[in-house]
């Protein structure tokens, strides 16, 4: 079986701050039964706009992946 992209959900956000991507991000990954060991197991790539909310190198969202 090849790759597949796949649109798995469509959530509210609580806020903008990196902290509220990545609790949204969390809940919605692990109500679809994707757990945290498959995440760091499997996790590849994370495409964003670039704002300081998604890449910033201190406090964005992936780093706080």
């Amino acid at each position: 079986m090849g790759n597949q992209l796949v649109f798995l959900d469509l959530v509210e956000l609580k806020g903008e701050s990196a902290k509220d991507l990545l609790e949204a991000l969390l809940s919605s990954l692990h109500t679809h039964g994707i757990s945290h060991d498959r995440l760091r197991n499997t996790w590849l790539a994370i495409a964003s706009d670039g704002c300081s909310a998604m890449l910033g190198h201190a406090n964005g969202l992936v780093a706080l992946l």
